[in-house]
């Protein structure tokens, strides 16, 4: 069972927040202490290969993040998107982080069973153009 907000500590991924505006019973907005995910630290990925290979693959099917926090999915064609290991998604994400990689419009993909909607991840041309 989750952790009421409350419970999680600051400093675990967690940052608290006081400037959160929730809504009472009857709707009205309210001045709550809220609690919101730390933003992500990059941890740099250095494997020339794997970054080589995510772009080939940015470049042709692409990739999709989804969901809070982001979860990267490879697209497969037609909308069509699977998982992508650990290590893949860590690099996509760290070339997000270096705007090596941009985050686009939403989409909507299924993937096996499951259908919602997503961002596109975009190559910029100043990623594309060879130095």
């Amino acid at each position: 069972m989750p952790k009421a907000a409350a419970e999680r500590r600051p400093g675990m991924g967690w940052k608290e927040t006081d400037d959160a505006v929730g809504v009472d019973l009857f709707g009205d907005p309210v001045k709550v202490r809220g609690v919101v995910a730390a933003p992500r630290v990059s941890r740099g990925v250095k494997d020339r290969d794997l970054v080589e290979s995510v772009l080939r693959t940015a470049l042709g099917d692409g990739y999709a993040v989804i969901g809070h926090p982001a979860r990267v999915y490879r697209c497969v064609g037609g909308g069509e998107i699977e998982a992508v290991p650990g290590y893949e998604s860590d690099a996509v994400s760290d070339l997000i982080d270096r705007e090596l990689l941009r985050v686009g419009g939403w989409h909507d993909y299924t993937c096996g069973s499951s259908a919602g909607h997503g961002r596109a991840v975009l190559v910029p041309t100043g990623t594309r153009t060879p130095c």
